[in-house]
């Protein structure tokens, strides 16, 4: 990697990650309502979600997405329909969603788990690495 393809990866970086996001928001509900330790471990979990998307990147995720080809499709879209689903019904539950969060409160390792899976879904991680890294 020369010095200006890595330059044009650190600012791209830099600027994803000034841009907020469900990850900032997950930090931020930890920490408030179960304390920092908590908001810490979610954000260890970010990281080590992202580690992940750039160990597939590396391994090359987009030939076996190639290969893959139409499955890989029929995945995608599946996965959509999912979050649709999901989508609706978080906003049918409305306000029980923040009192359930404050009712079980987990260990840490819950608040680490919730940032890796968020980050393995999250919409903008998916496409800096499927750009960055094809």
């Amino acid at each position: 990697m020369s010095i200006a393809e890595s330059l044009s990866l650190f600012l791209a970086m830099v600027a994803l990650a000034a841009l907020p996001s469900s990850s900032v928001a997950l930090v931020v509900v930890r920490s408030a309502t179960q304390g920092v330790r908590h908001g810490i471990a979610a954000a260890l979990g970010i990281a080590a979600g992202d580690l992940i998307f750039v160990a597939l990147a590396l391994a090359g995720l987009a030939a076996m997405a190639e290969v893959l080809g139409t499955f890989f499709t029929l995945l995608r879209y599946a996965a959509a329909a999912y979050l649709v689903w999901f989508g609706f019904s978080l906003i049918r539950s409305a306000g029980g969603a923040v009192q359930d969060a404050r009712a079980g409160r987990g260990g840490l390792w819950i608040s680490f788990a919730a940032g890796v899976g968020l980050t393995l879904g999250d919409v903008k991680a998916i496409l800096f690495y499927a750009a960055l890294f094809p």
